[in-house]
């Protein structure tokens, strides 16, 4: 498979996209972590390029970003984050154009990915089941407003891009 000059660029853009909307507005959460937008970013990268390219650039990015402040998070958000950019991207491929409120759904269907990935993970770095719980209302509320702005951008920036 041969990679155009474009689409490395776009990946490269959104790699740094997600590094950066992950680290630039950081709500800690009450155990560990943080809630985002590079939420947002995820889904964009996956509805605009697509399910290997966007998936990598989530993944990438975000990991990036847990490199930097919460190192033991970075292999779990590469798998978290290239999945739900993988699946937004195979969901939105089925429509030739979709309302606000069919990407929002998506974007929640996808952000479940999300929600379970991190329980799973903090269950297993906390060693409980039920610790996990304490992170889900910022996960929630971080999924919301990722899928939110994911929504309202790509309802905007649709029209620029040639699929």
């Amino acid at each position: 498979m041969k990679i155009r000059t474009q689409d490395l660029a776009l990946i490269a853009l959104f790699i740094a996209l997600c590094t950066v909307s992950t680290m630039l507005i950081r709500i800690p959460l009450p155990t560990s972590g943080y809630a985002n937008l590079g939420d947002a970013i995820v889904l964009l990268a996956g509805w605009i390029l697509g399910p290997i390219y966007g998936a990598l650039a989530a993944g990438l990015g975000t990991a990036l970003a847990d490199l930097i402040g919460y190192p033991i998070y970075a292999p779990a958000t590469f798998i978290i984050k290239f999945a739900v950019a993988f699946f937004a991207a195979k969901l939105i491929s089925r429509y030739e154009s979709l309302s606000f409120i069919h990407l929002c759904v998506i974007g929640l269907m996808c952000e479940l990915i999300m929600l379970v990935g991190y329980y799973i993970y903090d269950a297993i770095l906390l060693g409980n089941i039920l610790s996990p719980a304490l992170n889900l209302p910022g996960n929630i509320m971080q999924a919301v407003i990722g899928t939110l702005v994911a929504a309202f951008l790509y309802r905007h920036l649709s029209r620029f891009i040639k699929k």
